[in-house]
């Protein structure tokens, strides 16, 4: 019987069955891949905190639904190996609430980057523009000295 079990023990059942999703199901590791490859990207732009919320809550989002994908279909398998139109449009179902989430989570992903770069973009721009000014102001300057050095 597994209610009613310490923590630990319900820790080490989920623990578990992520380790089964991993070794299991290829999906299911590509979206750990990305969502490591998320975090490198986070921690290498260290972004405001509400792109942290966001990106990390779409990840777990999307690895939580892999993994209610992954319980489904190996239930389903096992209780009816037979293929059968209800389990088709059950095991097709999930697999299409995966692929909605990772859809959303790449749109935020998306909208993530074009912030970051457009940000980045918009302070080298502004690196570049104030150096020119500083340039501009610097010459105006040795010539306006040169001016009254001339004129003394």
């Amino acid at each position: 019987m597994m209610k009613n079990q310490p923590f630990h023990k319900r820790m080490a059942f989920a623990l578990q069955g992520i380790r089964a999703a991993i070794c299991l199901e290829s999906s299911f590791r590509l979206q750990c891949l990305a969502a490591l490859i998320v975090v490198a990207v986070l921690v290498y732009s260290r972004p405001a905190f509400i792109w942290w919320a966001l990106l990390l809550m779409n990840c777990g989002m999307v690895l939580a639904a892999e993994l209610f994908n992954t319980a489904l279909e190996h239930l389903i398998d096992h209780m009816h190996p037979a293929l059968h139109p209800s389990i088709k449009i059950a095991k097709d179902c999930a697999a299409g609430a995966v692929l909605i989430l990772s859809i959303s989570a790449v749109g935020v992903f998306v909208a993530f980057l074009v912030e970051t770069t457009s940000t980045s973009t918009k302070k080298s721009t502004a690196q570049i523009t104030m150096s020119l000014v500083a340039r501009e102001i610097s010459v105006f300057n040795s010539s306006v000295a040169d001016s009254a050095r001339r004129i003394a």
